[in-house]
């Protein structure tokens, strides 16, 4: 017994922790890789971080509820959230139990049985349609830096022997065997919500993992061509716009000359329609001089019997005073010349000049009003073509004018058209000016997509932690067994001493 009490204290004495040799200061450089144990719903069971130091004099902070040396069997020093250690060894790996249970994401799992939810712990074995819906999404209570720069590898893996008619969306599906394996792949700042449908027999499912790393991509876009391309297309856009100004320009001079335009046509038409009304009474009243001057030349051959039988009448009234004179019979043709011999007579030649003339006089004015009769008809019937040309031209201007209306109209219509593209390629030529920047903006954005923000790497175990150089998350949910058939009982074990479990311990140290 002495010796091995002996024993037992020499035990004790090589288990006493080693004082650190690092004073409290900087914490050492690592690396952390995040174990998460999920349930199979997606909730956090335990958080495991393995804190990978290049040096074996170690000083770290985190708040743990246990700390494990992986390395060797050199003691830590853990005290409130410090963990110091001098480790005989290169390349140090130290384990740390997480005493908060949440990571950078919301992870939920749900299952749903021929459209019955189910728990896990019940889906084992179970056949029907099943459907399985993983969201994951960031989580607000978690430093926004882990989730907005790492990408997400979601891995579900089936056995094809218990499955059948599989769908999804958004998926990398892959032969492995006689599993099937799903990937999903949630860039930086994404989210994930999909839904995985199948038909299953005695179902079971090897557990979901999903790994998070800080992505990083080895390539660069050259945009100079592509901004070249573009600055020539935005020099168009200038061009456009300058030329849709110029346009807008001409045509507002064009709707004001137009504008001019219809108020002429306006009174070009009513000055037609005036002179139209104006031909139609001279046409009647040429109407109604031709009228009277027909009934006037209607009376010519009466006048001029009347005239004939004064002017015979008085040539026998003379004739007859003149009997017995010795002159001939005087007549039209020649009483002139008999009278003008016989200067006593004169006072007759006068009286028969004037009934000569009268009659040649009244034949004059009667061929007179003939012939101006015949001048009435044809001013009636050119008064008339006139009067109907004039109410033809009156339409067509009034025609033209109501045409010349709509098509200000329109004017108007696309003038403010003109306007309204004019504001367009305005806007655009804003918008454009820099489309070659722009551009390349946008593709560095969407290149910082899949690669994150480009934040600082940080310790997702203590914010003390400030020499980190990279983070990981291992992340894996409980797997789904059928259940085990019943079976015997463990017998009920032998209580035994405390030396005799002592005893066995250095036994089982010195083989």
């Amino acid at each position: 017994m002495k010796k091995y009490l002996w024993i037992l204290i020499c035990l004790a004495m090589m288990m006493l922790p080693k004082q650190s040799v690092k004073a409290l200061g900087e914490p050492s450089p690592k690396e952390e890789v995040v174990y998460g144990m999920l349930n199979a719903d997606g909730s956090v069971k335990a958080i495991h971080v393995v804190n990978v130091f290049a040096t074996g004099t170690v000083l770290d902070y985190g708040n743990y509820s246990k700390v494990t040396n992986l390395s060797t069997t050199d003691a830590l020093t853990f005290s409130g959230d410090v963990l110091s250690a001098v480790i005989a060894a290169q390349r140090v790996y130290i384990q740390g139990d997480m005493t908060v249970l949440e990571l950078p994401w919301i992870i939920s799992i749900r299952y749903v049985l021929d459209d019955q939810p189910i728990e896990p712990a019940k889906l084992g074995g179970k056949s029907g349609k099943l459907k399985i819906s993983i969201q994951i999404t960031a989580n607000p209570a978690i430093n926004p830096t882990f989730a907005a720069n790492m990408a997400l590898q979601v891995g579900v893996t089936l056995d094809q022997t218990r499955i059948s008619d599989l769908k999804t969306s958004d998926a990398t599906l892959a032969e492995a065997g006689s599993s099937k394996q799903i990937t999903y792949t949630v860039l930086p700042g994404q989210s994930l919500n999909t839904v995985i449908e199948t038909t299953v027999n005695n179902f079971k499912m090897d557990p979901i993992t999903i790994n998070g790393i800080r992505m990083t991509l080895g390539f660069t876009v050259d945009t100079s061509s592509f901004k070249r391309q573009l600055k020539s297309l935005s020099d168009a856009i200038t061009q456009l716009d300058a030329g849709a100004a110029q346009l807008k320009s001409g045509m507002t001079a064009l709707s004001s000359g137009f504008d001019a335009y219809v108020l002429g046509m306006d009174q070009f038409s009513t000055g037609l329609s005036q002179l139209a009304l104006s031909g139609e009474a001279l046409s009647l009243g040429a109407d109604a001089l031709y009228t009277n001057m027909a009934l006037l030349v209607q009376q010519n051959d009466s006048l001029k019997q009347g005239a004939l039988t004064i002017q015979q009448a008085t040539f026998d009234s003379v004739n007859a005073s003149l009997s017995g004179s010795g002159l001939p019979e005087l007549t039209t043709d020649n009483y002139a010349a008999i009278l003008d011999t016989v200067p006593e007579l004169a006072a007759v030649k006068a009286q028969l000049d004037g009934v000569v003339q009268f009659t040649q006089g009244i034949s004059a004015y009667l061929d007179g009003v003939l012939q101006l009769t015949g001048g009435v008809q044809d001013l009636s019937s050119g008064l008339a073509q006139y009067t109907a040309a004039n109410t033809l031209l009156a339409q067509s201007a009034n025609q033209l004018y109501q045409s010349s209306i709509q098509m200000n109209t329109a004017l108007k219509q696309l003038k403010e058209g003109l306007n309204a593209l004019k504001q367009g390629t305005g806007t655009m030529h804003q918008e454009t000016s820099n489309l070659d920047g722009s551009i390349d903006s946008a593709i560095q954005d969407m290149i910082s997509q899949f690669s994150g923000n480009g934040d600082p790497v940080m310790s997702f175990v203590s914010d003390k932690n400030t020499a980190v150089t990279g983070v990981q998350f291992v992340l894996k949910t409980s797997a789904i067994q059928v259940p085990e058939a019943d079976k015997p009982a463990d017998p009920i074990p032998v209580k035994r001493t405390i030396w005799e479990k002592l005893i066995d311990l250095f036994k089982s140290l010195f083989k």
